[in-house]
């Protein structure tokens, strides 16, 4: 029987008969039927992606609920997988090659957790958030929402927020105290670059291009 012809959710009955013909007398045999419900994978659910601003890369925190997934009490309980693939992955492919390309591409938030409920960040791009929802049977259902993902402009949002310290203290004629949160802020902004680039969210230019930058504006605020 050829892969995939048989379809979940559907019973099945197979017959199979062997026959022998004795040296004298009529034709003998027996046969042997069996019948078969092919599991189905969990139904009814969706995957909710939910998210207040953005989404920006690496900063917008993003809820993703399994939400409605049932099954057939004996295939119980339910397992969630979520990560994430950019979209040229899957583009023209479907059905099973789709699923094949998502599971082998995608950089996964969570793995077989019993939990629905989970939050991520996204790199920037065309990202399509891909969740697995399996059986204990292993029959499992992908579902995608694509998303559209803006790069953040690190040296902007920098410059953004070390002008707008600047702007305040110096108006208030601290330049001290100006220069000190001025270098706090830098600072921070380093962890972020760094914490982002242990998370593969840097983007092509990694943390070392992101320090940069603002450890180079830092400078310009010492001059």
């Amino acid at each position: 029987m050829k892969k995939d012809r048989l379809r979940a959710g559907r019973t099945y009955d197979f017959t199979a008969c062997a026959y022998y013909e004795p040296a004298t007398g009529p034709l003998r045999g027996a046969c042997s039927s069996v019948t078969i419900l092919m599991n189905r994978p969990p139904f009814g659910g969706a995957m909710e992606v939910t998210y207040d601003q953005g989404p920006n890369a690496g900063l917008t925190q993003i809820g993703v609920v399994f939400a409605g997934w049932t099954d057939d009490e004996e295939d119980k309980p339910l397992a969630n997988s979520l990560g994430w693939v950019h979209s040229e992955v899957l583009e023209g492919h479907s059905g099973s090659e789709e699923v094949s390309l998502a599971k082998s591409n995608a950089k996964w938030t969570a793995e077989a957790s019993t939990n629905a409920v989970f939050q991520m960040r996204l790199p920037a791009g065309s990202i399509y958030v891909v969740g697995f929802v399996n059986d204990n049977l292993g029959a499992a259902v992908m579902v995608k929402q694509l998303l559209v993902v803006t790069a953040r402009n690190f040296e902007q949002d920098a410059m953004n927020e070390l002008s707008s310290e600047l702007d305040t203290l110096s108006a208030e004629g601290d330049q001290d105290g100006s220069n000190a949160n001025a270098g706090s802020i830098g600072a921070a902004l380093i962890a972020q670059c760094e914490q982002l680039d242990a998370m593969g969210l840097a983007g092509a230019a990694g943390s070392i291009d992101c320090v940069s930058e603002v450890g180079s504006l830092l400078s310009r605020v010492d001059e």
